[in-house]
């Protein structure tokens, strides 16, 4: 764990030190005659003197107060009762704040009043089935939330920015909610949870949030300091940004189209292989399922893809892909992109 961090914006402010301890002056030495024949007299005598310094400083205490209240009558002033601490506000009308902001936009980490990381949660889905419908348990609160995470530490910044999937939590339907709360181990994308870990200047590391919530909507919160408080979040409504793949499809412009094939990719390459079936991958796994699907790339370690658009749409791609053992594997082809996903695909392995 790095020292504070802290999202851009006002400072927050420090520890307000106790006061120091008043002292007590001893007391002139007693004759030991006297103290061992009559130790009751001393005791009196004490208590005596005792009762009379603390009575005086109640006196001081009660004149300061009046004196600063005639002088400064708007000062505030702490009283013994309990505070009465105002209700939070729901998720749904969460309060204004620029630290809270919508999935997709990236928010900037500092440490030690330097600028150190950006972090988005660059999408949210949510589910009611278990990654593995035969023997995975559904969610016990109601919904599989599953949320995408990039963490890219800035290059101006050289002291390592440390990451961890336990500077996360969720709050749904006013209820606060961690990773392993429920059955969230049996959600789809547990299986590629973010990591924890140091990345360097201009580093990038990805992958997924689980959580098992009573709601598909709420927002996702970074609190990375000791103490636990939220210093900023993302806002999510997984209605809005579906697991499945939309029953019409429309065709998307080229740009975008390539880009689709590029990120399928890069989640590959993350290991991120519940981001990869949602893309594209599901249209992509011939019936077999996401775990069949998922194993095909159990001996893949990197692939590198060239992607270029073809006049009618599709998206050419050439594909190297390095083997766990070291060989090399070449493919070439095209993919048909529509609505935001890999909707088909004619690859052919040349080597």
């Amino acid at each position: 764990m790095n020292d504070m961090q802290h999202l851009t914006g006002p400072d927050n402010p420090g520890p307000i030190a106790p006061p120091a301890r008043a002292g007590w002056a001893p007391g002139p030495p007693k004759p030991p005659r006297q103290r061992r024949r009559w130790p009751w007299i001393l005791a009196g005598i004490g208590a005596t003197l005792l009762a009379g310094v603390a009575a005086a400083i109640v006196l001081l205490a009660t004149l300061a107060s009046g004196v600063d209240r005639a002088f400064n009558p708007n000062a505030t002033h702490h009283s013994s009762a309990p505070a009465q601490r105002s209700s939070p506000p729901a998720d749904g009308q969460p309060a204004p704040s620029s630290d809270i902001v919508p999935v997709g936009t990236p928010l900037t980490v500092t440490q030690d009043g330097v600028d150190a990381a950006t972090i988005t949660v660059t999408r949210v889905s949510a589910t009611q089935q278990p990654a593995d419908v035969q023997y995975g348990s559904r969610p016990q609160h109601g919904w599989f939330v599953i949320a995408h995470v990039k963490v890219h530490a800035l290059s101006s910044y050289s002291e390592g920015f440390d990451y961890n999937p336990l500077d996360f939590y969720a709050k749904s339907n006013g209820g606060h909610y961690e990773w392993e709360n429920g059955n969230a181990y049996d959600a789809p994308g547990s299986d590629s949870e973010l990591d924890s870990g140091t990345l360097s200047a201009g580093e990038r590391v990805s992958g997924t949030l689980v959580f098992d919530l009573p709601a598909d909507h709420g927002s996702i919160r970074y609190a990375p300091n000791l103490d636990g408080t939220s210093i900023g979040g993302w806002r999510f409504n997984a209605q809005t940004i579906p697991a499945a793949a939309p029953a019409a499809a429309e065709s998307v412009p080229g740009a975008d189209a390539t880009a689709v094939v590029d990120q399928y990719y890069e989640d590959l390459n993350n290991h991120d292989y519940w981001a990869a079936w949602q893309i594209g991958g599901s249209n992509l796994s011939g019936g077999s399922g996401y775990s069949a699907w998922k194993a095909g790339y159990a001996t893949t370690s990197y692939i590198d893809t060239s992607t270029s658009l073809n006049s009618d749409g599709s998206v050419q791609v050439s594909i190297t892909a390095t083997q766990t053992d070291g060989s090399v594997k070449t493919y070439s082809g095209t993919y048909t992109v529509q609505s935001g996903m890999i909707a088909s695909a004619n690859i052919q392995q040349l080597s």
